[in-house]
């Protein structure tokens, strides 16, 4: 495959001679259109180095639409940006700090290092991927993604650069890739996953998908019911009983979520600062709602007397 770096400012010289190393071919520019490097060439990746000038967005856009993949490198680390390089179509956003190894999973997870013929399509049998722990997941808007183990998470990135987690989801569930219109929605494997990846055309042969569809949907509404509660011990202690029908494992108290959660994931999808919820966390434990297993990367929360799955969430 072909990496072309444009950028405005210094040159990654650096990471391109260690990319090179690695067999990638490395093309470094100042200009879309410098020798041809980026055209409609299959194995062209393009990475846009954000140094403050965002006016390279536009036409980027358009090649975007066109089916050139692209990946944006943060490297002033300025939020805004990225949200920017979302909007206009960006596989993915790299942090400031940028190695080989995470160039190559990066690559990886958008399909870039894989054999065109394993991009679903119509009449095509779906793909099977894993992802490790915090990659980027890619998805086209015409495609549907049912995690076969592992966690997936879906946020969504404000305009003050900050991130909402919009749920959780995990065998039985299916996601739906989103299309290009300034939401900033992503996915993130939360854990190591394993997801199968098909085109929205197939699902006219599947019951079954066409079921899971009708769960996600009740699914999402009560994810938003939990959030639309007036307060905050409201809104947390429903979706943790809400995500316990979907992890949850019984333990002796009640069930257990067999999914890390840290107490900043929750106050973004409670709308509440993380002390906040570290407080509330607290007093429901003491109200005894709540039980907190282990510590550290092990923490999980236990629902006491958490009831059976959502609409037999668990069950299907």
């Amino acid at each position: 495959m072909h990496l072309v770096f444009l950028y405005q400012a210094a040159a990654p010289i650096a990471l391109a001679e260690a990319l090179l190393a690695d067999g990638i071919a490395v093309t470094l520019t100042r200009s879309l259109d410098a020798g041809g490097a980026v055209g409609l060439q299959p194995d062209v990746v393009l990475m846009v180095c954000l140094d403050g000038e965002m006016h390279t967005l536009q036409p980027i856009r358009q090649r975007h639409r066109r089916g050139i993949p692209w990946l944006a490198w943060n490297r002033s680390g300025d939020q805004t940006q990225a949200l920017l390089a979302y909007a206009a179509g960006a596989a993915a956003v790299l942090p400031d700090v940028l190695t080989p190894a995470v160039v190559h999973q990066t690559l990886g997870s958008i399909g870039a290092l894989r054999p065109r013929a394993a991009v679903p399509r119509p009449g095509y049998a779906a793909v099977r991927r894993t992802y490790a722990r915090g990659a980027p997941i890619t998805l086209a808007h015409d495609q549907l993604l049912e995690p076969t183990s592992g966690v997936v998470a879906q946020w969504m990135l404000h305009p003050d650069g900050h991130e909402a987690l919009l749920g959780l989801y995990g065998p039985g569930h299916v996601l739906l890739g989103h299309p290009d219109d300034g939401c900033a929605i992503r996915w993130v494997a939360h854990a190591t996953t394993s997801v199968s990846i098909r085109s929205w055309q197939q699902i006219d042969d599947e019951a079954r998908l066409r079921d899971q569809l009708v769960r996600r949907i009740r699914w999402m509404e009560a994810w938003s019911a939990a959030q639309a509660l007036p307060f905050i011990d409201q809104r947390l202690m429903a979706l943790l009983q809400l995500l316990a029908t979907q992890f949850g494992v019984p333990c002796q108290a009640g069930m257990s979520i067999d999914v890390r959660l840290t107490h900043t994931m929750l106050a973004t999808a409670v709308s509440a600062t993380r002390s906040t919820v570290t407080r509330w966390l607290g007093e429901l434990r003491q109200r005894g709602e709540l039980v907190v297993l282990g510590s550290g990367e092990h923490e999980r929360f236990c629902v006491v007397h958490a009831h059976a799955a959502h609409d037999d969430e668990r069950s299907r």
